[in-house]
């Protein structure tokens, strides 16, 4: 069960990031960063609540939540990052 819900909150993380990214792709550099940038520290701040709540009240592993979360948070960052690179060359391309 801790490995679900830490790689549920990972993978909910990179969805909202990638749904921000969808939306603002196309906007200028400036308007760009500046949004994403926001996000990024919004939800660093709403996951890392949630994840404190889910760790302290929880009834979950207490050893294998984080290590399945840092795992799961780690390979979503670089998807993350995958797909800002593909889609900038897909702009600047066209």
């Amino acid at each position: 069960m801790s490995a679900v819900i830490a790689i549920s909150i990972a993978l909910i993380n990179t969805l909202v990031s990638l749904l921000i990214i969808n939306k603002y792709i196309n906007s200028d550099t400036k308007a760009f960063n500046k949004t994403v940038f926001t996000s990024l520290i919004a939800r660093f701040f709403i996951v890392l609540t949630v994840f404190g709540v889910i760790y302290y009240y929880a009834a979950i592993d207490k050893f294998l939540f984080p290590i399945f979360f840092l795992i799961s948070q780690f390979l979503c960052i670089i998807i993350e990052i995958l797909y800002i690179n593909i889609r900038f060359k897909q702009r600047f391309n066209n």
